[in-house]
């Protein structure tokens, strides 16, 4: 937990029966910079409907020089007020396990833990989003499962040899 330094343990469900939002995010991230107040705002009028774990990794200074992404970040969480865990991700591990590629990322897990949605852009309008997916999240349709081995498609292949004959 980057305020306390504490290791923080997610075992991919919320402790209180609600669903989760993992979001990874940067403070230099310009689109994070209007996920997040977004989201802040939509989080104190609903905190008691899902629970927010963020999930961020700082750049390390080149040369013992430039900004310190670690203050920067905090100043940052300071100044909107975030209440909810502030993980930092130092080498990459939870970042690689969910597959995140860009920032922002918002994994959406359900109560149950599974993994039903994810959205891999800005999202400002959490009022319409949330709505629309947070029945489904509550929703305790079971533990998490793998996904179903992919199918193959049968091809069959006719060959001729150079008489024409079949082969």
């Amino acid at each position: 937990e980057l305020r306390t330094g504490a290791d923080f343990t997610f075992g991919g469900r919320s402790a209180q029966g609600r669903p989760t939002l993992v979001l990874f995010w940067s403070v230099t991230c310009k689109h994070c910079q209007k996920e997040i107040p977004a989201l802040v705002k939509h989080w104190q009028d609903h905190r008691n409907d899902y629970d927010v774990v963020t999930v961020t990794r700082l750049k390390k200074p080149k040369g013992g020089g430039g900004p310190n992404y670690r203050n920067l970040t905090l100043d940052y969480a300071k100044s909107l007020g975030l209440e909810w865990p502030l993980l930092e991700d130092p080498d990459g591990a939870v970042t690689e396990r969910y597959g995140i590629v860009s920032t922002p990322t918002t994994v959406l897990v359900a109560a149950n833990g599974e993994v039903r949605d994810a959205w891999y852009y800005a999202n400002t309008n959490f009022d319409e989003t949330l709505v629309r997916l947070l029945p489904g999240l509550r929703e305790n349709k079971g533990a998490c499962r793998a996904l179903p081995a992919p199918t193959r498609p049968v091809i069959e292949l006719g060959m001729t040899d150079a008489k024409g004959q079949a082969a």
